[in-house]
């Protein structure tokens, strides 16, 4: 009974999709700017549930309430992703979206390497966006499809949810393009918001409130209330690197340059912070609630509140695809047009519409085969982490944009190469997490990109003395 309801219902949130696709076809002007953009006329409410959409993913009911389980107090971090969100989309995001608008510029790479006049930064913006966003994208379906097969008791198999997974999204991404993905968000944040609040009421009521799931936590793992050296060097390097991503992340960055005016980017800049730091509790009490059932449990923490809900509830299943569903494709559907619009606009610099929306398909194809491999089948949060070091070098341009003016496009290129190296050796296991090597390596290559430019500088003045010298 509950595989029936789980799929029925899947199939009714599926069709309601492909309509809102269809309606949205019939809008578009068939541009890239409209495909991508949605015509860069998104304000008010529609901003604010695009941006909701987007940064609240299906982790919300896999990995993050699992980093309660695992990490106890290292959940904390997640409330400097909130601030630090709504803190760059206020300072940052006016700018970025009115310079883009005026030069009529679509992607990320296009417009810091129209800023700094560099092919080479455009190249290697897209190439680390990309880096940065597969596998965050990869982790939205393999969220998804683990939920689906283990909400349905493996009625529906991790391969068959991905297929129909990814064939639904890039139906309505094909045919609707950047409307139907800000339509749909609109539709999947109103009902991700309302099942949060469902679930996190409903586990309190089964644990019997936070006093007795803090009890149970302190009796049996009182390690997880407490700092200790591990969780808090994971909570310091997090909170370096998240903050950003979330902002830089392409999926994220280009609703900034979907939105009509800057005030509607400031707008949303507090309401981000309230509905954001809204689900944000939610998704902490749900993390609370389970930690504090399978407290003595081995467990996976990336299923933790499907099997809360067919232990307490097996009918409330469909209830937790749905939410997973509505959370992964919101984001989902957003990075897939984010990378298209990199390998349309930064890689192979077309403007064709027709090519675009293929692309995404292509894409699309590529994400699924990730997340069927092993390594996309594996632990979801390092996967995400390893992205969010990655996306958090693109601070550097948005930097050289406004309080950094004096950087140049070397510096930028040596910030990425020499953090994305440093992230990369975070894999050998040294003593500082990803997010914080990467930020150190970052402004080692941006010192070094200044040495470099005052050796030149010093070179070339000691060259001209000389022949000016040699000419009397």
């Amino acid at each position: 009974m509950v595989e029936v309801a789980s799929l029925i219902l899947i199939i009714l949130y599926f069709l309601a999709l492909k309509a809102i696709a269809w309606l949205c076809h019939r809008k578009s002007s068939h541009t890239q700017e409209d495909f991508f953009l949605g015509g860069r006329i998104v304000s008010g409410p529609l901003l604010w549930a695009t941006v909701l959409a987007t940064a609240v993913n299906s982790l919300a009911y896999t990995a993050v309430p699992g980093l309660v389980y695992q990490g106890g107090v290292l959940f904390v971090f997640m409330w400097a992703v909130v601030i630090g969100l709504a803190l760059c989309i206020r300072f940052l995001g006016p700018l970025v979206a009115s310079y883009a608008r005026f030069h009529h510029l679509i992607s990320q790479g296009e417009l810091f390497g129209h800023y700094y006049s560099s092919r080479s930064i455009q190249n290697a913006t897209g190439l680390l966006a990309i880096a940065a966003a597969l596998p965050f994208m990869c982790v939205q379906l393999n969220g998804m499809a683990k939920i689906a097969h283990s909400a349905t008791a493996g009625v529906v198999s991790y391969e068959l949810a991905l297929l129909l997974l990814a064939a639904y999204t890039g139906v309505y991404i094909f045919y609707g393009g950047a409307r139907a993905v800000i339509a749909t968000d609109l539709v999947q944040a109103t009902v991700f918001t309302l099942l949060l609040l469902f679930t996190a009421c409903l586990f309190t009521y089964w644990i019997g409130g936070f006093s007795q799931a803090f009890g149970a936590i302190r009796t049996a793992r009182p390690e997880l209330l407490h700092f200790n050296a591990t969780t808090l060097s994971a909570c310091i390097d997090n909170a370096v690197s998240w903050p950003l991503a979330f902002f830089l992340w392409p999926q994220l960055f280009q609703r900034m340059l979907m939105a009509k005016d800057e005030p509607s980017i400031r707008e949303t800049s507090r309401a981000t912070l309230w509905l954001f730091g809204f689900t944000m509790s939610l998704i902490m009490t749900i993390g609370i609630m389970i930690t504090a059932e399978f407290i003595t449990e081995a467990r996976s923490p990336d299923t933790l509140v499907a099997e809360m809900f067919r232990r307490h509830w097996p009918a409330g299943s469909s209830v937790v695809v749905l939410a997973v569903i509505a959370l992964g494709m919101s984001t989902l559907d957003s990075g897939l047009l984010a990378l298209s619009s990199i390998v349309s606009r930064d890689l192979l610099r077309t403007s064709d519409y027709s090519f675009s929306r293929r692309c995404s398909l292509v894409l699309l194809v590529v994400v699924t085969l990730l997340a069927a491999s092993e390594t996309g089948r594996g632990a979801l949060a390092p996967m995400v982490s390893f992205g969010a070091s990655l996306a958090a070098l693109l601070i550097w341009p948005v930097l050289g944009m406004t309080f950094l003016p004096g950087l140049t496009s070397r510096q930028i290129l040596l910030a990425y190469t020499c953090g994305a190296s440093a992230i990369a050796s975070s894999i050998f296991g040294p003593a500082f997490g990803p997010g914080i090597l990467g930020m150190v390596g970052g402004m080692t290559g941006i010192a070094l990109g200044w040495a470099m430019d005052r050796t030149w500088f010093v070179v070339g003045r000691i060259e001209r003395a000389r022949r000016k010298h040699r000419l009397f």
